[in-house]
């Protein structure tokens, strides 16, 4: 369910917001935080602050290290991993911080 207190968790944790692959280079997600979620009657809305870019490399080249499987990559959808997202930023060098 979506309790005060299940949302006020899911604000703490840092988030991946990418739209499907759309086969370019270019392509980027965004490292973000869930700044609030709001429980209507046609479905949930989510706000999230952007921080910076992530290539959409960085999530095909970790997918393990991210617990994701190559099917998300081309869904729009919404899932918590029990990973550490910032270490496995940092593991891979695009996040600053002790490696």
């Amino acid at each position: 369910g979506w309790s005060d207190e299940s949302i006020e968790k899911i604000k703490k944790l840092p988030a991946i917001i990418a739209l499907e692959k759309d086969g370019s280079d270019e392509q980027q997600a965004v490292l973000a935080f869930i700044r609030d979620v709001k429980v209507q009657d046609n479905g949930i809305k989510v706000y999230f602050q952007k921080y910076f870019p992530i290539p959409f490399s960085f999530l095909k080249d970790n997918l393990s290290d991210l617990a994701m499987h190559l099917f998300e990559l081309t869904r729009t959808h919404w899932t918590i991993k029990k990973i550490d997202l910032f270490e496995v930023m940092q593991d891979a060098g695009l996040f600053p911080g002790k490696r």
